[in-house]
């Protein structure tokens, strides 16, 4: 019988070979959690044999199917409204991340998005606000990321400004390229070209890495997108790139990890000379499958990730603790509007979040501080991991 780990692998491989997943699972109960929340349970139902898992499980791991299957619908219809309304005014953008790499799934509803995340120029923010204003997708909330967005279903939208806000000075110079690697595909709609999106996907891949967590699905996303643009890639560009970036490691250690989690070995000479430490490789699977999409794994603490990020840039952890009990202004900007027009009254917006905090959530918040004080020992362990795969 397989692990649960073996079998979510080898269940993929099924769904991406189009053939059915027979084999007899240890924990099938633990598969589904790691299966749902590494962002694949909607992605594997069709590939399972029913009569080797419980019939509790294989109704978990229908509801998610439908649920992707009717989020997928519902987003695509949104995508093309806001494709036209952007259109028709005449605002350039990029759809990013989700959006673009649904096409290179075997159907596009098992890449499943939280988000559709949406690229325009900063200068266009205010056009965007009007239009989609205008034409009932509400803004939610701003922040110096992004703007956030819904529809009246409750499908959420990211505007961004820029491709990649400042994760670690070493990727900033990426976000100073995005529409000169860009081309025109349809009147105002702009799509990347593909060995800077895969810098891009990359990149992003390491911001979640930093701040909250990177599950399956990513490593995923990164082997198909490079093998169904293998024809258009040029390699030679994309090796410029990388190294532009400083981005080679990391990338060699993601394709590895497709290669051995899902036979996934579009570009085999970039890994001639590839070795990964075993005590490395069960190292980051564990945190991968862990962690969960964006974190989200239950046992996993998403503090974790920002600790060693903020070792590696020898910052003390009370800096972190800082900067979380009292964020900067633009961020606090982003929650509370009016600080735009009052930026003195700063300090009693910290007093109100923390109150909200404090008194409202005060369970959970509680348990995210404790999280904070992770042992030193932990940290080393992912600030020496990432050391070793390239960050």
């Amino acid at each position: 019988m397989l692990e649960s780990k073996i079998a979510l692998f080898e269940s993929v491989k099924c769904v991406l070979n189009k053939t059915s997943f027979n084999n007899e699972i240890t924990d099938d109960k633990h598969f589904y959690i790691l299966a749902r929340e590494n962002g694949l349970s909607g992605m594997i139902f069709n590939a399972l044999d029913k009569t080797l898992i419980s019939e509790e499980v294989y109704l978990r791991f229908k509801k998610d199917f439908f649920l992707f299957n009717s989020q997928h619908e519902k987003q695509v219809v949104l995508i093309k409204k806001m494709e036209q309304l952007l259109n028709e005014n005449k605002i350039e953008h990029i759809f990013l991340k989700g959006t673009s790499l649904k096409a290179y799934y075997p159907e596009s509803y098992m890449r499943s998005m939280g988000d559709i995340d949406l690229l325009v120029k900063k200068e266009k923010m205010k056009e965007v606000f009007q239009v989609f204003k205008a034409n009932k997708i509400s803004l939610i909330a701003k922040s110096s990321a992004h703007d956030n967005y819904e529809d009246n279903q409750g499908l959420s939208i990211e505007v961004h400004p820029e491709i990649s806000r400042e994760i670690q000075t070493k990727y900033d110079d990426i976000s100073n390229h995005t529409w000169e690697e860009s081309i025109n595909v349809y009147e105002s709609r702009y799509q990347l070209n593909p060995e800077y999106e895969l810098c891009y996907l990359l990149v992003h891949m390491i911001k979640h890495f930093y701040s909250s967590g990177v599950g399956l699905r990513s490593v995923l996303d990164i082997g198909l997108f490079v093998r169904e643009n293998l024809e258009i890639i040029d390699e030679k560009e994309l090796r410029r790139q990388l190294d532009q970036y400083q981005l080679n490691q990391f990338f060699l250690n993601i394709l590895y990890l497709n290669k051995v989690y899902f036979d996934i070995n579009p570009l085999p000479k970039m890994l001639d000379d590839f070795i990964m430490k075993e005590e490395v490789y069960n190292s980051l699977t564990d945190y991968i499958l862990t962690s969960g999409v964006h974190g989200h794994g239950i046992s996993f603490n998403r503090f974790i990730g920002r600790l060693g990020s903020n070792q590696l840039q020898n910052k003390s952890r009370l800096s972190l603790i800082f900067s979380i009990v009292f964020p900067g202004y633009q961020a606090m900007k982003g929650m509370y509007p009016w600080l735009k027009y009052l930026p003195f009254l700063l300090p009693l917006t910290w007093m109100i979040r923390w109150f909200k905090i404090m008194i409202l959530k005060f369970k959970i918040s509680i348990k995210k501080i404790r999280k904070l004080f992770t042992k030193k020992s932990e940290i080393d362990e992912i600030s020496n991991l990432y050391k070793e795969i390239g960050l």
